[in-house]
């Protein structure tokens, strides 16, 4: 996940990727959240019902 701010309107940017093997991603659309908002980050698998996914390794940086 990117996050990025518009220096000039201060509105929040989010860009997700995904890969398979951790070194080639491919990123999808933007999200956008008007200046001001306070976002928060969650995880969720949209693999299908009944389908548990298992997260080996998460991490955040800024």
């Amino acid at each position: 996940m990117r996050h990025t701010v518009d220096p000039k309107t201060g509105e929040h940017r989010f860009q997700p990727a995904t890969s398979r093997d951790g070194k080639h991603y491919i990123w999808g659309g933007v999200w956008y959240l008007p200046a001001g908002s306070d976002p928060s980050i969650g995880l969720v698998s949209l693999a299908g019902k009944g389908v548990t996914a298992r997260f080996d390794y998460v991490c955040f940086y800024s």
